[in-house]
């Protein structure tokens, strides 16, 4: 994997801490209240998933090494800063938002793709890095690339911790 890949991996992981961290002290009720929006997949967005959102949209458009995002909150594509960047990195904030309010596990998705030489991505086959992360009894990460899939696990709110590479 790039120090860029890995960069904005480190970015995700921190993002999916602090969703973690709200989830975690928040009243769920709350989190789990409507907003008036609905989203791209035609769903009605939740609290939650618009702080998810607000989270990870902040936090990736300040990495140099990313031209645009797209989540699913979103009608378009985010274009940051750094024309020149090779990265577009997909989301949905928090996949299963209407789960909180439950106490049931809900996620974060993302995939990492890169452009090619003429600036686009064709298809599927530009994904470089994808993975998940649960909010649940524990906060877990999955992440894959290069054909290596690596488990994570937060740790008293601290770090993610390698549990299995």
């Amino acid at each position: 994997m790039t120090q860029e890949v890995q960069k904005i991996i480190d970015i995700i992981m921190g993002a999916c801490k602090k969703i973690s961290f709200i989830i975690k002290i928040s009243n769920t009720l709350s989190l789990s209240e409507e907003e008036n929006n609905i989203n791209n997949s035609g769903d009605v967005i939740k609290k939650i998933d618009a702080i998810a959102n607000e989270i990870l949209t902040y936090e990736l458009q300040h990495c140099p090494f990313i031209k645009k995002v797209a989540s699913e909150e979103e009608k378009h594509f985010i274009t940051t800063n750094f024309s020149n960047a090779k990265y577009l990195v997909c989301f949905d904030p928090l996949d299963g938002s209407s789960n909180v309010g439950v106490n049931i596990t809900t996620g974060t998705i993302f995939g990492i793709f890169k452009y090619d030489s003429n600036g686009e991505i064709l298809d599927g086959n530009n994904i470089v890095a994808s993975g998940y992360s649960l909010y649940s009894g524990a906060t877990q990460m999955v992440i894959c690339n290069n054909q290596k899939v690596s488990l994570y696990q937060l740790i008293e709110d601290d770090d993610f911790i390698l549990l299995h590479d």
